[in-house]
């Protein structure tokens, strides 16, 4: 892969002082001058296709979305159907936390392990509703009413035994395989792989370059400045990057891995997989620790043999940082934003994100470092406070501390991800691909880089 072809990074740091911050914030007229936001007609508009796009991603056909989102028909694509019923699609998963995992990715919520209801609705787009079943054959049903996707009815979330033989063979891509795509010049890295025998069909990938079509410049809202409502920019904001935070926290803790392979050991131990016993998006149980570490390792080692880091990362030719500092800053906290800015139900505008390895105590090494500790949070824009710009995590890193007072989960390095599943990748639309097989049009407008093929070329 020709390593002259780059585009407008995207790490990012959050130096923002004051901008950002998460959690509830008073309602009263005493707030600091940052009431609650009012998104106008347009953003409005640009919100709702934000959310939808991400809904899409999962259940959806792969569609070019534009103004005529809202009018769009398309076609379910989520699972498999339960025979003699295509309105009923069926989704394999190891238990009930990830059933609710999978309704919170859609729903962009943050739902507590336990939650036996929710309804999520949005003007415009419908609603998703959340039943318990913990049944021994559904963990979970969401009963589906999208009016761009009027097929699909209801998706019962299951264990991977109820889809049957499952066992089709070995998944073609694997954790940190490598997608240039020549159409817009992008790196994809897979960071969950599809898995045959766990009833999942699509692999997912990461992609570091975001172009314009992907930031809203100058979002305005009206909100409570020193005390009086009026027009203000809040910022350069990320938009429609379609990701959700069930696969967002395999990508990051993957991330974590390739930078430290034996931190795989640490996470063979942790009470998740206790819960989650294939680990990394629930389908690696066929393998022990040391063929984890081994596998990370193999990753980690194709990356540095092919240069592959300064790629995926074009930050790095900005900062002339080494492979080394790299691997260090991924094995340090960070964080990931992945969807696109919303509003949340205090009527202000976040940015959903998920952090990753933070700090349990004072300290500047490792010891200071919680491994694994995955959080996902919404960061709020703050109306009134310096402009957040996304589009400085797009073009340089930089390691300047936060402002925040007591915020933890702030950490001072970012990076913006887009995600798409091989479908969407690939040049078939209509079909779901074979996960044992290369992508539709990998070798034709696609080249790759393959770590685990027999026949890969070195």
């Amino acid at each position: 892969m020709k390593k002259n072809t780059l585009w407008h990074l995207l790490s990012c740091t959050l130096l923002l002082v004051g901008c950002l911050s998460f959690g509830a914030c008073s309602d009263d007229d005493n707030d600091g001058g940052n009431g609650n936001a009012d998104i106008d007609t347009e953003e409005q508009a640009i919100v709702a296709e934000n959310e939808f796009a991400r809904i899409a991603s999962v259940l959806a056909q792969p569609s070019e979305l534009g103004s005529n989102w809202a009018s769009q028909k398309l076609e379910p694509a989520v699972g498999r159907p339960v025979e003699g019923n295509t309105s009923v699609r069926m989704v394999a998963v190891v238990d009930e936390k990830e059933a609710l995992d999978f309704y919170n990715g859609l729903t962009g919520q943050h739902l507590a392990e336990g939650t036996t209801g929710n309804t999520w609705t949005y003007p415009g787009i419908g609603s998703l509703s959340y039943e318990k079943r913990g049944e021994a054959d559904c963990y979970a049903v969401i009963h589906v009413d999208i009016r761009q996707i009027p097929t699909l009815k209801q998706i019962n979330l299951v264990p991977s035994a109820v889809l049957g033989d499952n066992a089709a063979g070995e998944a073609y891509y694997n954790f940190g395989d490598i997608i240039f795509d020549t159409r817009d010049g992008s790196i994809w890295v897979c960071g969950r792989p599809a898995a045959p025998q766990f009833g999942k069909d699509k692999s997912w990938w990461f992609s570091f370059y975001i172009p314009d079509a992907n930031v809203k410049k100058d979002v305005k809202v009206t909100a409570k400045v020193d005390g009086k409502k009026q027009k203000v920019v809040v910022g350069n904001l990320p938009y429609k990057l379609n990701g959700t935070i069930d696969k967002v926290g395999v990508f990051g803790e993957m991330l974590t891995l390739i930078a430290n392979p034996e931190l795989y050991n640490k996470y063979a131990t942790l009470p998740l997989l206790g819960r989650r016993l294939q680990g990394l998006g629930n389908i690696s149980s066929d393998k022990t620790p040391e063929e984890m570490v081994q596998r990370f390792k193999d990753v980690k080692d194709y990356w540095d043999k092919f240069g592959l880091l300064i790629d995926i990362f074009p930050g790095m030719r900005k900062t002339e940082m080494s492979d080394e500092e790299m691997f260090g800053m991924l094995a340090s906290p960070f964080t990931l934003f992945y969807a696109g800015y919303t509003v949340n139900s205090n009527g202000r505008v976040v940015l959903p994100a998920c952090s990753f390895n933070g700090s349990s105590e004072e300290g500047n090494g490792s010891e200071g470092l919680n491994y694994f500790s995955t959080t996902p949070r919404d960061f709020e824009v703050r109306p009134g406070k310096e402009q957040f710009d996304i589009t400085t995590c797009l073009n340089k890193y930089s390691t300047q501390g936060n402002k925040i007072e007591d915020d933890n989960y702030l950490n001072s390095v970012g990076f913006v991800i887009r995600v798409k599943d091989g479908q969407q990748l690939s040049t078939n639309w209509f079909f779901t691909p074979d996960p044992t097989k290369p992508l539709p049009g990998v070798g034709k407008e696609l080249t790759e880089h393959r770590i685990y093929s027999k026949n890969s070329a070195e």
